[in-house]
């Protein structure tokens, strides 16, 4: 048996039990569980069962499956507090039996939503592969990841949920695409980013840009030009080292930078200029920096 396997996850359940106490947190929950549940059912799911806060449901449709994560949050939008969801998607063999669905796809299903944030929905690559063409430009390629008990990476995708989102982006990509540009530099490697690119850095033979260091890990991290910002993503252990040509020094750990006017990236040791290791970059066409933002502030390196 093959199918599309949906876990999604109400995000900060606890954080509800904290602040609601725990009759009026259940409550809350239950109801958006079984709004969550009709939904799944009125678009051609099968409900496996509900976990606390979460739900787990099959499609035989990938487009279903797709449509329906994608719709689920409108379903809980009218309730106070407001609740968000981390939602994962995958595609693959499923053992059935005694009411349940069992097997690595479920697994990978289950992690892929533990890895996404509130409001997001991480779709498995063997999910995009059958989706039809339409349904296909709901979606963009993040990046591979390693996945505990697999012997392969798995291609990751995430929903565009905000179709209004999407063509923003899209209108700015048209006004600026000849304007703004990330251009990057190590030794005579060369390239420039123009808007809706996105490069990956890492060990790994199959990145965009392999980083020739021990101390780089294998998904090290990703740079994305999208509307008027390039922004660079760490996912890495010993985090990515950001030097600019005014002398400041900032240290990514799991968190995203927003990069301006030009400087130097190290990935896992320290940056320097013309170092063997570091690249250099230049954001070419950029409006002034926006104020500096006090939620995932990267470390100030000392």
């Amino acid at each position: 048996m093959y199918g599309c396997v949906l876990f999604a996850d109400i995000s900060g359940s606890s954080r509800l039990y904290e602040g609601l106490g725990d009759r009026r947190a259940a409550e809350l929950i239950t109801h958006a569980l079984d709004r969550m549940c009709r939904q799944i059912e009125g678009q051609g799911g099968w409900v496996v069962k509900t976990l606390g806060d979460e739900v787990m449901a099959v499609f035989q449709n990938s487009d279903s499956a797709l449509a329906c994560a994608m719709h689920l949050p409108d379903v809980l939008s009218d309730l106070q507090p407001p609740l968000k969801l981390r939602q994962g998607l995958h595609y693959g063999e499923l053992i059935k039996g005694a009411g349940d669905v069992y097997g690595d796809t479920v697994n990978t299903t289950a992690r892929l939503a533990s890895l996404a944030r509130a409001g997001q929905i991480l779709i498995g690559a063997a999910l995009v592969a059958t989706l039809s063409q339409a349904q296909q430009q709901q979606v963009r390629r993040l990046d591979s990841i390693p996945l505990r008990g697999k012997d392969h990476e798995v291609g990751l995708y995430e929903a565009i949920i905000e179709a209004a989102d999407m063509t923003q982006l899209l209108s700015h990509a048209k006004t600026i695409e000849q304007r703004l540009c990330l251009c990057l530099q190590q030794g005579e490697h060369e390239r420039c980013l123009h808007p809706g690119a996105t490069l990956s850095l890492g060990r790994a033979a199959d990145n965009d840009w392999v980083i020739a260091s021990t101390l780089a890990s294998r998904r090290h991290a990703r740079i994305e030009v999208h509307g008027e910002r390039c922004t660079l993503t760490d996912f890495s252990s010993n985090g990515t080292l950001i030097l600019t040509d005014q002398g400041e020094r900032l240290l990514l750990r799991h968190t995203s930078h927003v990069l301006h006017g030009q400087g130097w990236i190290a990935c896992g040791e320290e940056a320097a200029a013309n170092s063997a290791h570091s690249l250099f970059f230049k954001v070419q066409g950029e409006k002034p920096a926006p104020p500096a933002q006090n939620a995932d502030t990267p470390e100030r390196a000392r």
